[in-house]
């Protein structure tokens, strides 16, 4: 199985394969693959039958909302809390 490496920067680093999707570590708020954020997170996204969801957790423990944007399909909030990640279909 191939992986691929679609960010390694000092503010987002993220690794992909085709069976478990794309996974990032975003340091601050950033893009990487058709996902952006405005937060530091840590953040797992796929597709399945033509819908991407994506899980989000919070580096920092704390409640909070983190915004995601998807390519075309817009932007959604996604809320974590207590270091429970959340998630979001699009």
């Amino acid at each position: 199985m191939a992986k691929e490496c679609p960010a390694d920067a000092a503010t987002v680093g993220g690794v992909s394969d085709a069976v478990r999707g794309l996974a990032a570590v975003f340091w601050e708020a950033g893009a990487v693959g058709g996902l952006r954020v405005d937060a530091p997170c840590i953040a797992r996204w796929k597709t399945v039958d033509g819908q991407m969801t994506v899980a989000v957790a919070g580096p920092a423990h704390a409640a909070r909302t983190i915004n995601v944007h998807w390519q075309d399909r817009g932007e959604r909030s996604v809320e974590v809390r207590n270091g429970r990640p959340g998630s979001v279909t699009f």
